[in-house]
């Protein structure tokens, strides 16, 4: 029985792989990003309880993941 983890094909397939991955962060953009980052909740501020559980005042009856976003000032 052989090994097909060290076929020539499949190290050209890794290879391949590999360079186009490099390729693509190659050309991911180097200046500072544009957007703002997401202001999500902080797990130490208070907005959650020791069990790590939103307060329920703060999202009441919502169950979406953005409400572990913090709200947008007015």
């Amino acid at each position: 029985m052989t090994s097909s983890a060290s076929s020539p094909c499949r190290t050209a397939t890794a290879k391949s792989a590999s360079a186009a991955l490099g390729a693509r962060l190659h050309a991911l953009p180097t200046a500072e990003p544009t957007a703002e980052p997401i202001a999500y909740r902080s797990e130490r501020g208070g907005d959650y309880t020791d069990d790590l559980t939103l307060r329920p005042h703060l999202a009441p009856g919502r169950t979406d993941l953005a409400v572990h976003r913090r709200p947008s000032p007015a």
